[in-house]
């Protein structure tokens, strides 16, 4: 995972993230990073429309942008409401 956020960074493409934030609460993120940090990354993020700080201990999965299929219902997996940890 590392190596995409890295690879997104240096070829200044955007990347989509799984995102925990602090409350628990899953989301998908298109970003385009704008730095990277030992503890957190500083993007824009196209869902939010502004920049953003995000942990990286918080970013589940990255991948290239176009890679994670957007229409759930075809996914092959059970639906599931928000999950709380």
């Amino acid at each position: 995972m590392e190596k995409i956020l890295k690879r997104a960074f240096a070829d200044n493409t955007q990347v989509e993230i799984i995102y925990r934030t602090e409350e628990n609460v899953f989301t998908q993120r298109s970003i385009l990073i704008m730095k990277i940090e030992k503890d957190h990354i500083r993007a824009f993020c196209c869902m939010r429309k502004q920049f953003r700080t995000f942990r990286t201990e918080n970013i589940l999965a990255a991948f290239p942008k176009g890679c994670f299929r957007k229409n759930p219902s075809t996914w092959n997996v059970p639906r599931y409401g928000k999950i709380d940890l």
